[in-house]
């Protein structure tokens, strides 16, 4: 029989909330702290959702891009059942392709354990935030107090070494790779000192038989020396013409030999990996030679790859950026930039070719568009040029690769600059490609200092992973009383998507301080040179020698370091200042292929650019 009894109003959600909002109200602190505690013994179960280990590992694949690597860390120490969904080889998986790409791609995709790989690899890249830093002062001397030569010194230098030097603003020639720095303080010598085991080899040559041109340092690897014949810079009515010869030496560092190489054009540029040298012609040509390999030249006449767009034209004269397959040596990748002839809103196009012994297999895009701030109203400056250098350095382990370096010239008219203006947008643009994944990345960064003036150069660039270190040595700087010394630049990160660089989430602040303190070093004890970096070594080089940042926990530091009572590295502490050698003049060698170009954007209308191509990668 049906009931009297009236039923049970749903009440709604909201209604609900209230009335349970109304409940904890009347509750008091002790009752709360039992219901909190029911809660974290698992008494009280939340059944119908899901949690975290529960989730299936695709799902991973979505929250990963919101995540930086300090979060993914912090999810392994919440709970064992959040460690164990995070280590599912799927996830892992996800977690190396977003964080490092091309770490899998590097051992074949067949990692037994790819959670302990990303973890290994985490570890290493967190390193960097507790370093230690030390001054190493040129020292020409046979062996020096850090560095000793396994050979016996000939008779000629057993008395009267000349040892600690100051190369003021002289052009020192510096050159690293893999813990080997290569340096050439005349021109009959080059130094070859390893930051790992304190050896020192010492080169001694006279001019090149064949030309009778002095020969100037071009690359160092684990393996080879390579130096060209050269001239100095010769000054002609209108420009200045570097002249480098055809001839190229190469030193195997372990079996104390030397061959000569002849190349079919002058020299322009060479890129180096282990035993594998890539030498660039001014004429465009590219001769891959390897020390147990026979020499070929990359088949750059290919109409199926080599193509430019109607009105384009090959910038640098037609000079590429070399990239090595970190385990096929076979495979090389050259980049190649191209610019309109017109003004047009699609600046740059980097164009990367895919070589299998020499011979072309696939083509590669990516372009550079107008940044558009001197058309922005809400912006105190303007953007009058932008100047893009092709580096082609590599920029981590597994395959990445810095292609080119972009600088907005930003500009206030006659305004007068401050020192601190907050900038709501970036001052600088690093494209890069991974030969291992195939696939380019735009990273943007912005620096905190006030813009430079648009002729002021920089002397230098280095990327490594999601750092980018500059080095600023120019007369214009120095006259003017601007930074100069070196500036690490912040990345800049860009929406959530996967176009985003992964480590750009957030910039610890004591990694900053850090940066700060090397920066106020740099330019009160030497100007910046020459910087290199790898996952070891981070180095600034300057007339008195060389600031060396180690992450390295396991490796001493040479040179001077501040030390704490019991002589161990103090982490975090700059060196106290280096004492000055003698003076003594550098070599004056010709300067490297300008690989720099200057495009002027006061010119270019953007209603020209279609909507679609509005919004370019990096931009």
């Amino acid at each position: 029989m049906p009931s009297d009894r009236p039923k049970r109003r749903d009440l709604g959600p909201r209604r609900r909330r209230e009335s349970l909002d109304a409940l904890l109200d009347s509750l008091s602190a002790w009752d709360l702290l039992h219901i909190r505690s029911r809660f974290l013994d698992g008494s009280v179960r939340l059944d119908g959702f899901a949690g975290l280990s529960e989730l299936p590992p695709e799902v991973f694949a979505y929250i990963i891009p919101h995540l930086g690597l300090r979060d993914v860390l912090s999810c392994y120490r919440v709970s064992r059942a959040w460690r164990e969904a995070w280590m599912q080889g799927a996830v892992a998986s996800a977690l190396c392709s977003r964080f490092f790409p091309g770490l899998l791609e590097l051992y074949h995709n067949d990692v037994p354990d790819r959670n302990q790989l990303f973890r290994a690899t985490a570890q290493q890249y967190m390193r960097k935030l507790y370093v230690k830093r030390s001054f190493v002062a040129w020292d020409v001397g046979w062996s020096s107090d850090i560095f000793t030569n396994a050979e016996d010194p000939p008779v000629s230098r057993q008395l009267g070494n000349l040892r600690e030097v100051n190369f003021g603003f002289g052009p020192l020639t510096v050159h690293y790779s893999s813990g080997k720095l290569a340096w050439q303080p005349d021109n009959c010598h080059v130094i070859v000192d390893d930051l790992h085991t304190r050896e020192r080899s010492r080169f001694s040559f006279g001019m090149d038989f064949i030309s009778g041109r002095p020969l100037q340092l071009q690359a160092v690897t684990d393996s080879l020396v390579v130096l060209a014949t050269s001239l100095p810079q010769h000054q002609s009515r209108h420009q200045t013409t570097t002249d480098n010869g055809q001839t190229i030496t190469v030193f195997h560092l372990q079996f104390r030999q030397s061959r000569n190489v002849v190349l079919p054009g002058k020299f322009a540029h060479c890129y180096a990996q282990g035993d594998t040298v890539a030498f660039v012609t001014r004429q465009g040509q590219v001769v891959v030679w390897g020390w147990s390999d026979s020499a070929y030249e990359l088949d750059i006449d290919h109409e199926q790859y080599f193509f430019e767009r109607e009105g384009w034209e090959s910038d640098l004269g037609g000079i590429p950026g070399i990239m090595f397959h970190p385990t096929d040596t076979d495979v090389i990748y050259a980049a190649w930039l191209h610019s309109a002839l017109q003004p047009d809103p699609l600046i740059h196009i980097v164009v990367v070719i895919k070589f299998e012994r020499g011979k072309p297999v696939k083509r590669y895009e990516s372009s550079i568009s107008h940044p558009e701030y001197h058309r922005d109203p809400t912006t105190r400056y303007s953007c009058p040029a932008m100047r893009l250098t092709l580096t082609a350095q590599k920029m981590d382990n597994y395959g990445g690769y810095a292609l080119g370096i972009v600088q907005l010239v930003l500009d206030r008219g006659n305004a007068p600059w401050a020192d601190k203006q907050a900038k709501p947008y970036t001052d600088w643009l690093c494209i890069t490609f991974n030969v291992l994944t195939e696939t380019y990345l735009h990273i943007k960064y912005e620096s905190r200092r006030r813009p430079n003036p648009a002729q002021a150069r920089h002397f230098d660039l280095c990327a490594w992973e999601d750092q980018l270190v500059i080095s600023w040595f120019d007369e214009y700087l120095v006259s003017q009383g601007y930074s100069h010394g070196l500036e690490w630049l912040q990345p800049v990160p860009v929406g959530d998507g996967a176009s985003r660089c992964a480590h750009t989430n957030f910039v610890c602040k004591s990694v900053t301080r850090q940066q700060v303190e090397v920066e106020d070093y740099m330019s009160d004890h030497g100007f910046g040179r020459r910087i290199f970096m790898d996952k070891d070594f981070f180095i600034a080089t300057t007339g008195q020698g060389f600031m060396l940042i180690s992450f390295n926990d396991s490796l001493d530091l040479p040179g001077l370091a501040t030390r704490d009572e019991n002589g161990e590295v103090q982490r975090c502490k700059n060196p106290p200042p280096a004492t000055e050698g003698e003076d003594i003049e550098p070599p004056r060698m010709s300067a490297s292929w300008d690989t720099r170009k200057v495009t002027s954007l006061v010119r270019i209308a953007l209603d020209k650019l279609p909507e679609n191509q509005l919004d370019q990668p990096g931009w």
